[in-house]
């Protein structure tokens, strides 16, 4: 018998049966779920984004991550975040670029300063919770320590936890 605390959504919440995923399933292997996706690919969108991607790769992979054991992922929190990084971000380039209207914003502007930190803090805090939800349902489903450093998820937020996801073990045989 599945217990509550283990169930993700039961049907009767979602109305699709195949979207209620057991984290005591024992069909539930982590690798085919979240499959391989390339770590190139997660490095040109967070350049070209210039880190804004981070949060996106967050709500792009939601539904894999919400299979695990742990409170659901909501989509309002990456949103935010990578809203608040994004407008940090461009307000810099506007400021620095000298358009009309922007001259009252220089890039030492401490309002500017303050959000930029405030979305580079929120990034931060979004990729540890996923690293931090990936390490305990390792813990909490076959009693093994998941490494996924910590410091390496600050420096490369979702470029690492992509590269951990890709080489993630294959559950022990019971």
């Amino acid at each position: 018998m599945m217990s509550m605390r283990n169930m993700r959504r039961s049907p009767e919440q979602t109305g699709h049966p195949e979207e209620a995923i057991s984290t005591d399933s024992p069909e539930l292997d982590e690798r085919v779920l979240f499959g391989r996706r390339s770590v190139l690919l997660v490095i040109v969108n967070v350049v070209i984004t210039a880190g804004v991607f981070h949060p996106i790769w967050v709500l792009l992979r939601r539904k894999e991550l919400n299979c695990l054991a742990g409170p659901p992922i909501g989509w309002v929190a990456p949103t935010f975040v990578a809203i608040v990084y994004a407008v940090g971000f461009f307000w810099a380039v506007i400021g620095d670029s000298g358009a009309a209207g922007a001259a009252s914003v220089s890039p030492d502007d401490g309002a500017l300063k303050t959000f930029d930190f405030v979305g580079l803090v929120l990034v931060i805090l979004v990729m540890l919770s996923v690293r931090n939800r990936l390490v305990g349902h390792y813990r909490l489903r076959y009693g093994k320590r998941l490494v996924v450093s910590r410091l390496w998820t600050i420096l490369f937020g979702a470029i690492y936890l992509q590269h951990c996801l890709n080489e993630l073990p294959a559950p022990p045989s019971v």
